[in-house]
Order: C-alpha cells, then structure tokens, then sequence
C-alpha cells in the first residue's frame, strides 16, 4: 500500500522492521507486477527498491458506491450522532491517529480560522490512536480547541458512510 517503513522506520518494532527491510525488497525483486495506490507510491517503490517504472502499474483505490451513496434514515443518522456523540455541524477526518497524519498541521488550521475568520465549526476526528498520540491531544490542549475537537475512537464501518454524509467537509491533511 505504501513504503511506511522507508519513511517512518522508528513506528516498527526492531525486530518488525527487520523483516520489512529484508522482504520488501525481495518481494519487489520476485514480483512479476506490483500495483500501487498513487504515483507516490510508485515513485517510492522506484527509489528505495530500484524497481523499473515498467514493472509498476498505478491503479488508485476506489469506493464502495453503493455503501457512500446510499440513503439513511433520519432514525439511522440519529443513532450514529448519540452513539458517537457527533455535534450537529461538523468537519471530518477519518485516520489513524499518529504523526505523519498531519493532525497538528490541520488543528493549526483550524484555530486560525476561529481566531481570524470566526469559523468555529466542531472538527470530529475518526480514528484509533497509534503510535506517538499522545503528541496529538497534547496538540489540542495547547491550542485551547479541547471545546471543538471530537475524537470518536474506532468507528465501525457500518456508522462511517452517515459519518461521511453528514460532516459539512471532508478533511484528509496527511
């Protein structure tokens, strides 16, 4: 799916990241095709495994339209709102919570657009915490936006189309 390790090496365990420094490689050697999920991916694969671009096919991922597109119920949203205890207008982003997501970043965004636009619609963030989190909540503290940052914890896939449909914006900051 991507070249993490390449990137982020210290989210492995040593003896994980062992493994991946020695198989990955291999694997991309004994492949008679690899696809990858962007033209990042691609070019990460070309740099750090030097694969030939002819050997890579680029097939982005897609959705699942008839889960994204379908009708929900005012009953169903209801239910997911007090489950996940959703404000009535909200931005989403959906994401492990880990560094290299760009949480920061995007809380920065946000208090500017409160301070200097009085924009102050609530952020609802999706997502399990993974490694170095704790940085992220530190984050919000900091910025004084614990009153307009939702952290849901795992949503389970059937509750995240309403989760989708209902945000008034999509933010993907990584």
């Amino acid at each position: 799916h991507d070249l993490r390790y390449f990137h982020y090496p210290e989210t492995y365990t040593r003896l994980r990241g062992k493994f991946l420094e020695k198989m990955i490689p291999k694997s991309a050697y004994n492949a008679a095709k690899i696809l990858a999920v962007s033209n990042a991916t691609k070019k990460d694969i070309i740099k750090y495994l030097n694969v030939s671009a002819d050997k890579i096919q680029v097939i982005h991922e897609g959705i699942d339209a008839a889960r994204s597109q379908a009708q929900y119920s005012e009953q169903n949203y209801q239910s997911v709102k007090k489950k996940y205890r959703l404000p009535d207008r909200y931005f989403l982003t959906v994401g492990h919570l880990e560094p290299r997501k760009n949480y920061e970043r995007l809380f920065e965004s946000l208090a500017i657009l409160a301070e200097r636009y009085h924009i102050k619609i609530p952020l609802v963030v999706v997502g399990q915490e993974n490694w170095y989190f704790q940085k992220i909540y530190d984050k919000v503290k900091r910025l004084k936006l614990s009153d307009s940052i939702h952290f849901t914890g795992f949503v389970n896939d059937a509750d995240l189309p309403i989760l989708y449909q209902k945000a008034d914006l999509f933010i993907a900051p990584s």
